[in-house]
């Protein structure tokens, strides 16, 4: 550093107050133990206190508006910043040694001393900066920010980090917490919070996308190994006696829900019934309804675009096509062998499946349903005839009429006079109409032989 420049640093308030302060600690070191030598330091400590603070003297501010000062210091500063950062680690170093309870005081006493909450206006100026060096030369802001984090990456230790983040789950709440609070007392500074995501999400993603290409750049039994790795640091024992709990849980709030409520209406269907009765006489209806008309037309907007975008590449349609035809497959697959197991069983272990899941079915719900079924395809058949008419005629061709008859005969034995009792006119009904069907088909036959037509 230039000895003018050098010389206008020291003649700065700062600088001027820490040497004062500065100079007697270091007389005294010089003095030791030394009585004529202390009596000579004090005395001269005082006389650099008195004349250094008694003297007007600029502003550091002041010096470093100036471009000449700061690119000069920057240079020469540059150099101390490793071994800087280096000492700042020692000194973390030694306070890693000291018990909990002083390490916390230090730290207490160093953040309120430090004044660490205007570092916010240190961020604000070292942003502004690389906002205008990244617009005027782009290519020397990607070089040296790059090597200034690849740097990072090599000398950071992730271990001790994700150590501190786990440590710290307890506390995070709490600190969330305050800082929302006190980031909400300013909306301007939340509104352009929330104009970061978009951002964030694309530089989140560009992140995602390179780490996933360099995991692809590895060999397949290298990738196989870390998925085995994850799922090994699972700990299947721990999801298993979560799903335990969660079970009694749900078990408990059943049983709890009974003993609480009244006979034939347990608790949490009252409480139910109560928080979803406020819930809809709050809401705006209206809105509601809207909002549910748009997101039908945004999901059937995305529907067209997707299938769009699947019609100009045949080959990906017939991939998707493909491959909704295989995970039919394996869910057909899955199905059929879950019956076979269930045909598999041993007699005495089929008896107690049969008695279990008869026990637990109740068709009177179903049938329930089927009535409010009923009613509503009547209401429609009202108010569109004509299109209930194709659509029934499109079901009814469609059904596998052996299939249908083994299962009526089947049901039939079942259900016994019940079933006659209460389908009869059904039936009658369908048989005169299947009667008058073919009538119909036969004089329409005939007519067909009279004209000389082929049936």
């Amino acid at each position: 550093m230039k000895k003018e420049i050098l010389k206008r640093l020291l003649e700065t308030k700062e600088f001027r107050s820490f040497v004062a302060e500065a100079a007697p600690a270091l007389l005294d070191l010089w003095a030791g133990n030394r009585v004529i030598c202390g009596i000579l330091s004090r005395a001269a400590g005082r006389r650099i206190k008195r004349g250094l603070l008694a003297k007007e003297a600029p502003c550091l501010s002041d010096l470093l508006s100036e471009p000449e000062i700061v690119r000069e210091i920057l240079k020469d500063a540059a150099p101390i910043i490793p071994g800087l950062a280096r000492k700042v680690s020692e000194v973390f170093s030694a306070l890693d040694r000291l018990t909990p309870q002083a390490q916390a005081e230090v730290i207490s006493e160093f953040i309120e001393r430090a004044r660490i909450h205007d570092a916010g206006r240190l961020i604000t100026e070292v942003f502004h900066v690389l906002n205008r060096l990244r617009d005027s030369d782009p290519a020397l802001f990607t070089e040296r920010l790059a090597e200034a984090l690849k740097g990072i990456v090599r000398q950071t230790d992730f271990g001790e980090i994700r150590e501190a983040i786990e440590k710290s789950k307890p506390f995070l709440a709490s600190i969330t917490t305050q800082v929302l609070d006190e980031l909400f007392a300013y909306p301007g500074k939340v509104l352009i919070l929330l104009s970061f995501i978009p951002d964030v999400a694309a530089a989140a993603i560009e992140v995602l996308r390179g780490f996933l290409c360099r995991i692809n750049e590895m060999p397949p039994d290298l990738v196989c190994d870390i998925a085995a790795s994850y799922c090994e640091r699972l700990y299947p024992s721990a999801i298993s006696d979560l799903a335990n709990q969660v079970a009694e849980i749900i078990r408990k709030l059943q049983t709890g829900s009974a003993l609480l409520g009244e006979v034939g209406a347990p608790r949490l269907s009252t409480l139910f019934s109560n928080f979803i009765g406020r819930l809809y006489d709050d809401i705006d209806k209206e809105v509601l309804l809207k909002a549910a008309g748009a997101a039908n037309e945004i999901s059937a907007a995305w529907h067209e675009a997707e299938v769009s975008g699947r019609m100009r590449n045949p080959d990906l349609m017939a991939g998707i096509a493909a491959s909704r035809a295989r995970a039919f497959s394996y869910r057909m697959r899955g199905l059929s062998r879950s019956f076979a197991a269930d045909e598999d069983m041993a007699p005495p272990e089929q008896e107690v499946f049969a008695e279990a899941v008869l026990a637990s079915l109740d068709l009177r719900d179903a049938a329930e349903a089927l009535n409010s079924a009923f009613r509503r395809i009547l209401f429609l058949w009202d108010k569109r005839p004509e299109l209930c008419g194709k659509v029934l005629v499109e079901g009814i061709e469609t059904i596998d009429e052996t299939s249908l008859l083994s299962l009526v005969d089947r049901l039939l034995d079942a259900a016994g006079p019940s079933f006659v009792e209460k389908f009869s006119p059904i039936i009658e009904l369908i048989g005169e109409r299947l009667s008058r069907g073919r009538d119909h088909g036969g004089k329409d036959a005939a007519g067909s032989e009279d004209n000389g037509e082929e049936p």
